[in-house]
């Protein structure tokens, strides 16, 4: 879920499929958009790019694995942006970052290691900010 000042909050996927259902809150209620079909995902991390005022999601789990691509929401729905970058993960946290006209990616797993890096997707590229070796997941029941 993330928030868009044209459109309000937007929420994307969910699990139980994954799901890949977009809706739109605005302060009354939930409205589901109608877009064109695109792959289901959960636990992705979204956030409004300053640069092109534009919802961006990346990563999250496919039902099936891990994914490392980026998608962007247009008029007519999520189109797949051709970046390379972050390696695959979901649980990771992505913010706006205005003060550098950019989006930050933190975090997140890959279902055997924790990521502690961080990368900023500014004019259509990822780049690594900071770089840790990933930790050993530990289980925690869920």
């Amino acid at each position: 879920m993330a928030w868009h000042p044209d459109r309000g909050v937007v929420l994307f996927g969910g699990s139980g499929g994954p799901l890949s259902d977009t809706w739109r809150w605005d302060g009354n209620g939930w409205t589901r958009l109608e877009l064109a079909p695109t792959p289901g995902r959960f636990n992705t991390a979204m956030a409004c790019d300053p640069a092109t005022g534009r919802l961006v999601r990346y990563g999250g789990w496919d039902g099936k694995r891990r994914v490392s691509d980026a998608w962007e929401l247009r008029a007519g729905g999520w189109i797949m942006l051709p970046l390379e970058g972050p390696p695959a993960r979901n649980h990771a946290v992505l913010v706006s970052a205005p003060d550098r006209g950019s989006l930050l990616l933190y975090g997140g797993h890959d279902g055997d290691a924790v990521f502690e890096d961080m990368w900023e997707l500014k004019d259509g590229r990822w780049t690594a900010i900071t770089k840790a070796p990933p930790a050993p997941r530990i289980l925690n029941g869920h």
